[in-house]
């Protein structure tokens, strides 16, 4: 599944060159996932996630990849984001859309990969958050994205290695599902 479905332009965070830009201030909602009818899911977020949405496993044989949460029924309905952009009150967010504007792009050095940034979501203005402080450290606002990030790439690993076994076993059998609306 595209790890990139709500990003725009997503810009590698560079503390030398990127030291003043900063995120919007306030909530930035969630009308950027109104489009998205299913998102990856993670083997930690099944029990929260099946409470509010069926969980599927698109693809067949070899080509399951991620299992999903399905939040509508046709394509580029969510139905779980309203009029004004707000995920619906009491229903579970997918980590894939609580990161964001924040997405990690893997590299090969030590720390595993690179924190990225979707563009429409930065400013410079003086009311936005700022990411990096004056010496050019990381402020806490980013160090919160930076360990949520590593999580969420942790359980991404460990459910690629759950599909891994559920392929291997043999246990997930190809179905096709026909939802139709009433009204």
């Amino acid at each position: 599944m595209n790890q990139l479905l709500i990003y725009q332009s997503p810009l590698a965070l560079n503390r030398g060159a990127h030291r003043q830009v900063r995120l919007q201030p306030g909530p930035l909602g969630f009308a950027f996932a109104r489009e998205l009818n299913s998102v990856p899911l993670t083997t930690a977020e099944f029990s929260a996630a099946a409470r509010d949405y069926p969980i599927v496993f698109a693809g067949e044989g070899e080509d399951v990849s991620l299992p999903a949460a399905l939040l509508g029924l046709a394509a580029n309905d969510n139905l779980h984001v309203d009029e004004s952009g707000e995920w619906l009150a009491d229903r579970y967010v997918p980590a894939f859309i609580r990161r964001y504007p924040f997405v990690s792009a893997e590299v090969d050095d030590a720390e595993g990969f690179t924190v990225c940034i979707d563009q429409p979501a930065l400013t410079e203005a003086d009311d936005g958050v700022r990411l990096f402080d004056d010496e050019g450290e990381n402020t806490p606002v980013l160090n919160h994205a930076i360990d949520f990030l590593s999580t969420y790439q942790h359980n991404v690993t460990q459910t690629q290695a759950f599909m891994k076994q559920l392929r291997d076993s043999g246990l997930l059998e190809a179905k096709t599902i026909r939802v139709e609306r009433d009204g």
